[in-house]
């Protein structure tokens, strides 16, 4: 029993995280939302997740070669049960979240750069440049 439980936990630690979709894109146009529904973790068929874990960052750094992403609008968002993360709020973003698909990121309809992240233990799922860029 004792080895079940280790491999169970050992499965779940490294089994992709869920975001959340609480019905997230019905009050949205429906450009946006088949964009965002388009959005995949790089590499993966696992989508981004829901406008719940989507916060704007428009801003960005590169320091010591690794991606910084940088809350732009944090706004909370109790409809979607979303929290809210304060402006200014520095993400690391791993080399493997960051979306570079070019047809992903050229038809963003937003023009924002969107950072897919659940609060509650940082994990981070996407980010996409802002357009242009």
């Amino acid at each position: 029993m004792k080895r079940f439980a280790i491999a169970a936990a050992t499965l779940l630690a490294f089994s992709p995280a869920a975001g959340r979709d609480n019905g997230n894109w019905s009050d949205v146009s429906p450009e946006r939302s088949k964009w965002f529904q388009s959005l995949l973790i790089p590499n993966t068929a696992t989508p981004c997740c829901g406008e719940a874990d989507a916060y704007e960052a428009d801003q960005f750094e590169v320091a010591d070669g690794d991606m910084i992403a940088i809350i732009t609008d944090g706004t909370a968002d109790p409809v979607h049960a979303k929290p809210e993360i304060r402006d200014g709020t520095r993400f690391k973003v791993p080399a493997n979240k960051v979306i570079r698909e070019p047809l992903q990121v050229k038809t963003n309809p937003t023009g924002h750069g969107w950072l897919f992240v659940r609060k509650d233990d940082t994990t981070i799922f996407c980010y996409v440049l802002p357009s242009g860029l």
